[in-house]
């Protein structure tokens, strides 16, 4: 009877071995050892004991992360779950590397997605397939400096015209109000296309869309802040300008906001942030879109866990998992800032009210970079090309954005040639 009891006893503990085995998930993340390590501390406090799933998530540098991607799905030797770059989700999944969320899991992914900030979904879509899921909330937004302002009796801009209202009495100070030309001018243009209901691509997203006249009038009036208007080009590090007050306001990223929360203390009390400014309609409400980002999270084609992958990925996503990732992250983390693309979780991070109120209200109406086969670095370069042309040789704006549209038009149809035994099923 002992031996019996005994011979049950290790098929039982097999049987478990074997399952703890299957049910296991292995997670790349781009991101740094102490945000994994972190990311990994909440996920064995709180979803292993609800699901039994063991997790391991192993930090990939920043440095070559999307070459390693790249290589695990060619060769077969692929995590589970991959923590990645805005665009790269749908990159994998136009190759059949990573699984159509939408197509598996259906409702379940509408559901999730409720959660996110609608704009950011443009990253990680192709036509009607999902790719991945947002991790990651970042955007760009008005900082002021409150002391300078109020003494030089200017008024928070809500408009592009009152912007260019208040750069003469900038200026007769020696001080000037900045955007981000020469490090991220994709998303300074992006604002004035998007705020004139604008887009970078056609709905087919097999053309660039910046040759129509909303995208022309909005490089004119992007490029006219530099060329009439005298506002710097290439300010480097802003951060540092809006420190010494030599550029009061400025666009900014959300880098910028964890800067000064942590780098800046004696500014503490002189500066806030508002949503950017915004272009009237026809009917005189402003439209404040702008270009927002986000980091992506994909489950792999050959994982062998697809289920336990989405529970994990469902999960990580919830509003109380984000708003623990979050709080973690800033008191953990000397200048980390996690914002959470789940806009529910965002409101629970430990920040001032007002500046949540901003972040959420700007990434509601803000789009970030759809998915269109070619790199967004490589329409950067064609928009830097064109700005370069612009601000520094007196080109004609309309041509220098029209020959941009060439540039990406040509690349767009290499990219589809290149792509077509991949694509064939989602074009529409």
């Amino acid at each position: 009877m002992k031996k019996q009891l005994l011979i049950l006893l290790v098929c039982l503990l097999l049987v478990v071995s074997v399952t703890a085995k299957q049910t296991a998930l292995n997670i790349w993340a781009a991101w740094a050892l102490e945000w994994c390590a972190i990311y990994q501390e909440i996920t064995d406090k709180y979803f292993t004991p609800e699901t039994g799933i063991e997790v391991k998530i192993d930090a990939l540098p920043w440095d070559g992360f999307e070459q390693k991607f790249l290589l695990a799905a060619a060769t077969g030797d692929v995590p589970d779950v991959g923590l990645t770059g805005g665009l790269g989700p749908a990159d994998l999944g136009v190759r059949g590397a990573v699984v159509n969320l939408q197509a598996r899991f259906g409702k379940e992914v509408d559901d999730l997605t409720k959660q996110f900030f609608p704009g950011l979904m443009r990253s990680l879509t192709f036509y009607d397939a999902v790719f991945g899921m947002p991790m990651i909330y970042g955007s760009y937004n008005l900082f002021y400096r409150t002391d300078i302002l109020n003494e030089l009796g200017i008024t928070i801009p809500q408009t592009w015209d009152d912007v260019r209202g208040i750069i003469p009495k900038l200026q007769a100070q020696k001080r000037n109000f900045s955007m981000a030309y020469g490090h991220k001018s994709v998303a300074d243009y992006s604002m004035f296309l998007f705020q004139r209901n604008g887009d970078w691509y056609t709905a087919d997203l097999k053309k660039s869309a910046i040759a129509t006249p909303e995208g022309i009038q909005a490089f004119q009036e992007y490029v006219e802040l530099y060329t009439k208007y005298g506002i710097p080009k290439d300010i480097q590090p802003a951060f540092m300008t809006f420190k010494t007050g030599d550029i009061p306001i400025q666009i900014g990223p959300t880098f910028d906001y964890a800067n000064l929360q942590v780098a800046a203390p004696e500014l503490r009390g002189k500066w806030e942030m508002s949503m950017v400014p915004g272009t009237p309609n026809q009917s005189g409400e402003l439209n404040r879109s702008a270009y927002i980002g986000t980091m992506g999270i994909m489950i792999f084609e050959k994982s062998k866990n697809v289920p336990e992958a989405w529970e994990w990925v469902k999960w990580f996503m919830s509003e109380d998992a984000q708003s623990k990732v979050a709080n973690q992250i800033m008191t953990k983390i000397p200048g980390g800032i996690f914002l959470p693309a789940n806009y529910r979780a965002l409101m629970n991070i430990n920040i001032p009210e007002n500046h949540k109120t901003v972040l959420v209200d700007q990434g509601m109406v803000g789009k970030a970079p759809a998915y269109a086969l070619s790199p967004e670095s490589v329409t950067q370069r064609y928009l830097e090309n064109a700005l370069s042309s612009a601000i520094l040789l007196n080109e004609d704006p309309q041509k220098a954005i029209l020959g941009a549209a060439k540039e990406m038009d040509s690349e767009l149809a290499r990219k589809q040639a290149e792509f077509k035994r991949f694509i064939s099923k989602w074009v529409q």
